[in-house]
């Protein structure tokens, strides 16, 4: 789970854009495809790792 905490946080919006928000729909491009919008994302994503790492005592 640490992994997975550290790669959600490690991923650059340069590598999302080339990779994801191609295959996103036109009104989720608009929600999810700026700069601002990822931090959210893998900032709510890291933190719903430490959750699951909190919860279940650990890596």
């Amino acid at each position: 789970m640490d992994s997975a905490h550290e790669r959600a946080l490690s991923i650059t919006f340069a590598e999302y854009e080339g990779q994801v928000i191609e295959f996103l729909a036109a009104n989720a491009r608009d929600t999810y495809g700026s700069e601002g919008a990822w931090d959210q994302v893998r900032l709510e994503a890291a933190a719903l790792i430490e959750a699951v790492i909190e919860r279940t005592g650990g890596p």
